[in-house]
């Protein structure tokens, strides 16, 4: 958008990343600190996440102002798709198209709405600038009130009519848009179902995923044939530690889901996603016995700590929503808990018959390489550790990777990929008894992580692009029919290196000039190429934006690299 307006937002970027930054100090971010430093925390995070907001709609606006849309019929609706990862991305473009409105202004809004519900519905279909047909799903015409805020005048609200469009999106560049326009038809469009076994399983052209018996799921790679079991089961036990350390009762047992009846309902399934909704009805005890608040007063060290699990059950219902796309390899969870438990840790557990020395996790500019089992120094009976969007385990024939939305804890346990989804604690511990009844996150979560099979080590790379794009959806705008002096779909950037992960694009602050940076995520040279207008980099820079005497072709193993363009 720079490139059109010569304008960068950097007085409010500065502002939300200062804003966001508070929120780092060690103890805050992870969550070990009293309670009115967690609270005044969210804050912060709304305000950065609405600054980001406002700087993402100024530049769409700006962007699909620009992009010619005349290549369209005059009496379609265009919107453009935007994949903002710097690697290429497969999945699902959502948007809201506005096909109709009415203004305040021309009627009052109840009659609005009744004239728009008089109009007869039509049915649409989406095309590319080509004027081909795209595989995607469009709602029926629905009707909600909205609003617009010119920068000239008042505020504009109006009664619309609009649709809900789901595009499958085949493998779009990374750092580029795509213009499509929705328009009339007068069929409607096959749906091809990816529910199986009445209701029971899901499957596409990568993967056929089952719910077992007990309640986990059984997911097949039809690429490499594996089958892995015994999947998707929750595990909770008692936390008598603190919010540094987790420590579980002496005597205290696993609480499996599988323990418990189940629920499976179908929730979607519509020719390019399907969803299953797993309901576990587990029960857990309420909380630990009244020892541990007598231990807590009294600052007994956590590691000599006698309390157990109160024998008062209370009901548990983990609800997982299970989807997957006609186009990925992934399948995505969304697991919501109403939490009412306390003094507990809540985990998911993915087995991976992969017996292996070592296991990767997605770190700072890296890819870390760690071992699974600890040291005979180590005294801790668990050994958590830390990622940032991804966890893998393989051998020489397959691999898993675990990827997530702000799940920061993992433990690896023999074969199996645990991840926390929840800790439960009552006091900050560390040097005193500050009590923490706001850690022990009683109410309402929602977790989502993703699951994926893969086979060499090149499947095993772009799993790891995919898990970084799990949090970076397609963004997309609706626009008008009009010329422009940016193509219909363009490519911004373009890398030639799958090794290389980029995680930054933006204007240097002191002159504008457009800054990449990414890394290798790999231990082993590659090669790197990148083009902008079929240009290569001006010069390679420090992580100061300083220039260095650094202009290779090749990335070095773990080598953070800097260009400016």
């Amino acid at each position: 958008a720079y490139e059109i307006t010569g304008k960068y937002p950097t007085d409010q970027l500065t502002y939300a990343w200062k804003t966001f930054m508070q929120n780092h100090p060690h103890d805050s971010i992870c969550g070990c600190s009293v309670d009115e430093v967690c609270r005044e925390m969210i804050p912060r995070f709304e305000k950065a996440n609405e600054v980001g907001k406002y700087v993402e709609e100024e530049a769409k606006n700006q962007l699909v102002s620009e992009i010619d849309t005349s290549v369209f019929p005059k009496d379609s609706f265009p919107f453009v798709v935007f994949n903002t990862s710097g690697t290429e991305k497969a999945g699902l473009a959502k948007i809201d198209v506005e096909v109709d409105r009415i203004p305040f202004s021309s009627l009052y809004p109840t009659d609005g709405y009744n004239k728009l519900s008089e109009k007869k519905s039509k049915k649409y279909h989406v095309i590319n600038q080509f004027g081909e047909r795209m595989a995607a799903i469009v709602s029926d015409e629905k009707i909600r009130f909205n609003y617009d805020l010119p920068k000239d005048k008042f505020r504009e609200p109006y009664m619309e009519k609009y649709v809900t469009v789901t595009v499958a999106m085949e493998q779009m560049p990374g750092f580029s848009w795509e213009s499509f326009a929705l328009v009339k038809a007068d069929y409607e469009s096959n749906q091809e179902s990816m529910v199986i076994d009445n209701g029971f399983g899901l499957e596409n052209e990568f993967i056929k995923l089952k719910i077992e018996n007990q309640g986990s799921i059984q997911i097949t790679d039809k690429q490499t044939n594996k089958t892995l079991s015994n999947l998707l089961i929750f595990e909770d036990v008692g936390d008598i530690g603190n919010e540094y350390v987790f420590k579980q009762p002496s005597e205290d047992q696993a609480i499996l889901s599988t323990q418990f009846p189940f629920e499976v309902i179908v929730a979607e399934d519509n020719g390019l996603e399907a969803k299953i909704i797993l309901k576990n009805k587990m029960l857990i005890p309420e909380s630990a016995n009244k020892l541990l608040k007598e231990e807590q007063e009294k600052i007994v060290d956590f590691r000599y700590r006698k309390a157990q699990r109160s024998e008062k059950k209370v009901s548990y219902v983990i609800e997982t929503e299970i989807s997957i796309s006609k186009n990925s390899k992934n399948i995505h969870f969304s697991t919501k808990v109403n939490n009412v438990a306390k003094d507990h840790r809540l985990r998911v557990v993915f087995p991976t018959n992969i017996i292996s020395e070592t296991h990767e996790a997605d770190s700072i500019f890296e890819t870390v390489i760690r071992p699974n089992k600890v040291s005979n120094y180590w005294q801790n009976p668990t050994n958590p550790q830390h990622q940032q969007s991804f966890v893998n385990i393989h051998d020489n024939e397959h691999g898993v990777t675990i990827s997530n939305i702000g799940l920061n804890e993992y433990e690896v346990v023999d074969d199996k990929i645990c991840l926390t989804l929840l800790r439960c604690v009552g006091e900050m511990g560390d040097w005193g008894y500050f009590p923490t009844p706001d850690a022990q996150c009683i109410g309402e979560h929602v977790f989502n992580y993703a699951f994926e099979l893969h086979a060499n080590e090149l499947d095993r790379i772009k799993s790891y692009h995919r898990a970084h794009q799990l949090g970076v959806p397609f963004i997309a705008k609706q626009t008008s029919i009009h010329e422009g002096r940016l193509q219909t779909s363009h490519t911004f950037i373009k890398i030639r290196g799958l090794m290389f992960e980029p995680t930054a694009l933006k204007r240097r602050s002191k002159d504008n000039a457009l800054i990449l940076r990414g890394y290798n995520l790999g231990n082993q040279e590659v090669g790197l190429e990148i083009f902008k207008d079929g240009k290569v980099p001006k010069q390679t820079l420090n992580l100061l934006e300083e220039p260095i005497d650094d202009n290779k072709k090749q990335l070095k193993a773990y080598e953070i690299r800097t260009v400016e363009i």
